[in-house]
């Protein structure tokens, strides 16, 4: 374990970015976040929600890691980037499917944007703190 420890730490822009890149491709798969069907079942939303939430968490603890020095508007910009890349990735994914047409609303895309940004701030903030404390 402690031989990982010390490669990540020799190696921390490239972990750094590779985590972020994962990160990419995990949040593809929760857009979009705030897509709870107010009738019918919600164990796929509450699920998807419970898993943005994760990511968010790893999100922040990834930044915090990486840019140790970095201001608020920088992890902004990055956590918007991830965000964005992500909501394209998973068009992509299913490029030519009936889903992206219902998937990828006004209301479903501006939803997903503001709640990852939130998520994902709110946790940088958390584990800055922590580190500085």
């Amino acid at each position: 374990m402690e031989n990982l420890q010390t490669n990540i730490r020799k190696h921390k822009k490239l972990f750094g970015v590779l985590g972020l890149v994962f990160i990419v491709c995990v949040e593809c798969c929760v857009f979009p976040v705030g897509n709870l069907p107010l009738g019918g079942d919600m164990t796929i939303g509450l699920i998807n929600l419970a898993t943005a939430i994760g990511i968010s968490k790893c999100i922040g603890e990834i930044e915090t890691y990486i840019f140790q020095k970095a201001s608020w508007l920088l992890i902004f910009v990055l956590n918007f980037g991830i965000t964005i890349l992500g909501m394209i990735a998973r068009y992509f994914l299913e490029y030519g499917e009936v889903s992206n047409t219902y998937n990828f609303t006004l209301k479903n895309i501006v939803m997903h944007i503001v709640i990852m940004m939130l998520l994902s701030m709110a946790f940088w903030i958390q584990t800055k703190r922590k580190e500085v404390s």
